[in-house]
C-alpha cells in the first residue's frame, strides 16, 4: 500500500511518536485492551494535538463496545482477527 508501519511497545510511546510528528501519520490503529489504557483513552490524548484518522481494533464486537461506552468518535472498526484486504478496506475508505 505505500505505507511505512511504526510500532510502539506500549500505548504511551504511541502518543510521544505522534506527539513529535502530528502530521507524519496517516492512520494510528488501537487495541481497545491495551495494558494500562484503553483505546479510547488513547485517543483522547491524541486529539489533544491531532485530528489523525484512529481507528479501533478489537475481539469485542461493536455491540459489546458500544454496551462499554465506546462511541463513534474512532474513524472505523477493525474487528480481529481480520485479514490484509479488510486492513486496506478501511484505509482505502478513509482516503
Amino acid at each position: 500500500m505505500g505505507l511505512e508501519a511504526v510500532t510502539t511497545d506500549d500505548a504511551d510511546e504511541a502518543v510521544a511518536a505522534l506527539q513529535a510528528d502530528p502530521t507524519g501519520f496517516r492512520a494510528v490503529i488501537l487495541d481497545y485492551l491495551m495494558p494500562e489504557r484503553t483505546g479510547p483513552d488513547v485517543l483522547r490524548d491524541l486529539r489533544r494535538f491531532s485530528d489523525v484518522d484512529v481507528f479501533l481494533s478489537s475481539g469485542f464486537a461493536p455491540g459489546e463496545l458500544a454496551d462499554l461506552g465506546v462511541h463513534e468518535e474512532f474513524a472505523g472498526f477493525l474487528p480481529k482477527p481480520y485479514r490484509f484486504e479488510e486492513f486496506r478496506r478501511l484505509l482505502e475508505r478513509e482516503s
